[in-house]
């Protein structure tokens, strides 16, 4: 065969209207808008139909390998169903001697409008099978067989996701990454097995199928001892997120653990790839001094008994909101835990309770702070904020317009955190709780770096070492040390103020109130959860120490004297 199809593009510069978004596999992985057969990547596109203008252009690459030009027209059928782009002609073309031509074809985009597909998330595999046909002859010869992947979006992506014409850039990570398309198409073919074939066809529809995946996938599981953040990264009225490691983790078969912000941010993000409006609902008590709010009995994700966190009690929460706002009537998406929505809420379990998942339930029956909802008294109204929080608490959203979600990356959220515009404000209220009134940092701070740690895990007798995460001045590993497992993650700031707000931001994404201010031995200051969660800071670095159990004092103190003695 002297003819071959060496490429196929039907991206123009990321414009919407004319063909494919720009997108990638994930943060690792580009994808180039155009394809070149036969180099391991099969095609892939995501369209928006209703941001598609008439006409989609299609380019292909044609070879001719003979030792003589060839007069032809280039044919496709397509084979697949639901036709999306039909039957392909091109026009007629000299191919020169073992030369290429690059030919263009104007596609209408009237199959994407087709009422089956409008507002869904799907995900298609898109067959053609390629003709060629010399001029002056009625033999069509088969060239190949191409298979792409067309991933439909409902609307266009909002930010932090990119959707703007552009040149492709292979460093751009907020591209839509198919990885995360991926989850969504599974979490809307699950919502249409559980609605008789019927898929999400609304925002609030998205929302709820990628709420309920979280929560059933089984890759996950709260974190019961700390309640800390393994994914998002709370950087002043947003939150940034772990995108590469919620995806890494997502392969695991033992349940990793998160807690709510990671929740609400990894919905948020996945609907916002969408086009689906989301936001982050930071849920906390507004009465100085600001000490959390107890809650009723409720099943975590990952679990399956009735229990209140921790002690009894939030220090905050974290939902995913339908759109921006986030005020009495809001709906509440939460794939953390499941509520009692049985008629008493605030009574021990598991008699009488009824577990149901927040998908879309308005947030307060009042605007006032107090929770009313008597325990033994039967309550029939559906309010998540009177299920979730025990009689007599304070608790209401923190602000009217919900948080939103950052960077995509750990680096991206830090650099929101040094940001010189961002207030600064919140951070120190947080810290005065803990007795910072003040920078304790000296003014002449050694600058540490990731090979400030290296004699550590080099000679600490570490028998597992595992990088979870790396970025330029971020690593987190699992270690195993005496046959117990840790998990240890370290931020090198670059200056004195910027330290200050990484470890402000580190206590802003734990839901336990238990955390309190800890005396520890070569740290400038430091703070912890019994001996199974410690945060500290040396220099310029933060460090966190976690365990299931095991008591972290001994492998922290060896960390925290590797770094200070450290030049």
């Amino acid at each position: 065969m002297s003819i071959k199809i060496n490429s196929i593009c039907f991206n123009q510069d990321g414009d919407p209207a004319a063909g494919s978004l720009h997108c990638r596999v994930d943060g690792n992985k580009p994808i180039p808008p155009r394809f070149e057969l036969g180099a391991g990547l099969s095609p892939v596109g995501v369209f928006v139909p209703s941001a598609l203008g008439p006409n989609i252009p299609i380019e292909i690459g044609v070879d001719n390998t003979a030792p003589t030009p060839i007069n032809l027209i280039i044919t496709a059928k397509e084979t697949s169903h639901p036709s999306l782009f039909g039957n392909l002609t091109f026009p007629g073309v000299m191919v020169p001697p073992r030369g290429s031509v690059v030919l263009n074809l104007n596609v209408p985009s009237a199959h994407f409008a087709s009422p089956a597909l409008a507002n869904q998330t799907m995900r298609l595999l898109q067959s053609f099978d390629w003709y060629y046909q010399e001029a002056g002859s009625a033999i069509k010869q088969k060239i190949t067989s191409t298979d792409q992947t067309v991933y439909l979006l409902p609307d266009l992506p909002f930010e932090p996701w990119l959707s703007d014409s552009e040149t492709y850039s292979e460093s751009e990570i907020n591209y839509v990454w198919t990885s995360v398309l991926d989850i969504c198409c599974s979490a809307c073919d699950d919502y249409a097995a559980a609605h008789a074939g019927v898929r999400p066809n609304t925002f609030a529809q998205h929302l709820e199928a990628l709420t309920e995946e979280l929560n059933t996938c089984g890759r996950f599981r709260y974190d019961t001892r700390h309640g800390a953040c393994f994914y998002a990264v709370p950087a002043d009225d947003e939150n940034g997120i772990k995108l590469q490691k919620y995806i890494h983790d997502r392969k695991f078969t033992t349940p990793s653990r998160l807690n709510c912000s990671d929740c609400a941010t990894i919905v948020a993000t996945e609907a916002l790839a969408l086009g689906v409006p989301a936001g982050i609902g930071h849920i906390y008590n507004p009465v100085p001094p600001h000490n959390g709010f107890a809650c009723n009995p409720i099943i975590s994700i990952g679990g399956n008994a009735w229990a209140p966190p921790f002690a009894g009690s939030f220090h905050y929460h974290e939902v995913t909101v339908d759109g921006a706002a986030s005020v009495q009537n809001t709906p509440v998406f939460d794939a953390c835990l499941k509520i009692d929505a049985g008629t008493n809420p605030g009574l021990p379990g598991p008699a009488g309770k009824a577990a149901q998942l927040p998908l879309g339930i308005p947030f307060a029956e009042t605007a006032l702070n107090n929770v009313n909802v008597p325990v033994g008294v039967p309550y029939v109204n559906m309010f998540y904020r009177e299920r979730l929080v025990a009689d007599g608490e304070d608790c209401n959203f923190f602000a009217v317009n919900a948080k939103e979600v950052g960077g995509l990356s750990m680096e991206n959220a830090l650099r929101v955190i040094y940001d010189s515009e961002t207030d600064k404000g919140q951070y120190w209220r947080l810290l005065q709780r803990f007795g910072v009134i003040e920078n304790p940092l000296p003014l002449a701070m050694r600058n540490l770096n990731k090979e400030a740690a290296s004699d550590f895990f080099e000679e600490s007798g570490l028998t597992t070492c595992i990088m979870l995460e790396e970025s330029e001045s971020h690593t987190v590993y699992d270690v195993v040390h005496a046959g117990e497992q840790y998990q240890i993650e370290l931020i090198f700031a670059p200056g004195r103020e910027e330290t200050l707000m990484v470890i402000a931001s580190k206590l802003a994404g734990v839901a336990n109130p238990e955390i309190k201010s800890l005396a520890l031995d070569f740290t400038n200051f430091a703070f912890g959860i019994d001996h199974t969660f410690w945060l500290f800071v040396i220099e310029n670095a933060v460090v966190q120490v976690s365990s299931e159990g095991a008591d972290i004092a001994p492998i922290s103190r060896r960390l925290a004297e590797a770094l200070a003695v450290r030049q």
